[in-house]
């Protein structure tokens, strides 16, 4: 059983709902308090750009899970089956049943992570990521929690939340990303570095599905709907990696935001919601 707990957390300023903390590890990681099958609480990292939850095989075994089929999983290093089942998951009281898990161990990304709540779970309600207080805000009614600002539309492909995204110094066409609150730095699979890049510019990127080599720059500006994002540090994949991208041009890393409100019952985001309810 993991050490981090279902405390509560004050609400941002005028909202209404349900607030837990959250751990964050290795700067950008959120590990939030997850039952499975009744079992827990264990630290599962919370993934917006995973399409599947996964579980850990030891707390499969703790929670009585047995495997009853396969799927495959398509990543950033490829493709790989990995065994799989269904269960109960809970969330913050919220418990969802019947849930498609797939059973593999997260270790190679954190120690302390136990699993990954993917968007099968996190698309099923609304939700703010408050980065600056740290914690995972649940609003009890949509239209009456008092959050303003101005929302940006997502699709959902291959089961990911995608917006459109501009960076002029790289492309001059626009970019659909997926939100991503797993991630370190905004990282592209369809746009080739710069040639004055070099090799010594590459570092190796943590999935729980293998190591993946990306190169790094900084570009002038990242503009999301009407917002415009300044100094923006973005990673490169290398060439034998971006064809598994599935069509994303990258991943927007949710922690260039104080918050996010995830508005999951109309599709759709709101960067740096505010909150106007007294």
């Amino acid at each position: 059983m993991s050490s981090i707990g279902a405390a509560a957390a004050e609400r941002p300023h005028g909202t209404r709902g349900e607030a837990i903390k959250f751990e964050l590890v290795q700067e950008h990681l959120i590990l939030v308090p997850t039952l499975v099958n009744g079992h827990g609480p264990y630290s599962f990292i919370l993934d917006t750009a995973s399409d599947v939850t996964i579980v850990d095989p030891q707390v499969a075994a703790d929670a009585g899970l047995r495997a009853q089929d396969s799927a495959v999983v398509r990543a950033l290093t490829g493709a790989v089956r990995l065994l799989s089942c269904r269960t109960r998951v809970t969330l913050a009281g919220r418990q969802f049943d019947d849930t498609e898990v797939l059973i593999q161990s997260v270790s190679s990304v954190s120690r302390k992570a136990q699993g990954v709540l993917g968007w099968n779970v996190l698309s099923r309600f609304d939700f703010i990521l408050d980065n600056a207080r740290r914690q995972l805000v649940i609003p009890a009614v949509a239209a009456d929690s008092g959050i303003g600002g101005g929302a940006v539309a997502y699709e959902e492909e291959n089961g990911l939340p995608v917006i459109v995204t501009t960076i002029p110094a790289l492309s001059q066409r626009r970019l659909r990303m997926a939100m991503d609150t797993g991630a370190a730095q905004l990282l592209l699979f369809s746009v080739a570095p710069p040639p004055e890049m070099s090799e010594a510019d590459r570092h190796v990127l943590r999935t729980p599905l293998g190591d993946v080599e990306v190169c790094f720059l900084r570009v002038p500006t990242l503009g999301i709907g009407s917002s415009t994002l300044t100094d923006v540090q973005v990673g490169f994949m290398r060439p034998g990696l971006r064809n598994r991208s599935a069509g994303l041009d990258g991943l927007l890393p949710v922690r260039l935001f104080q918050a996010v409100y995830f508005d999951n019952s109309h599709r759709a985001v709101v960067l740096n919601p505010r909150f106007t309810r007294k």
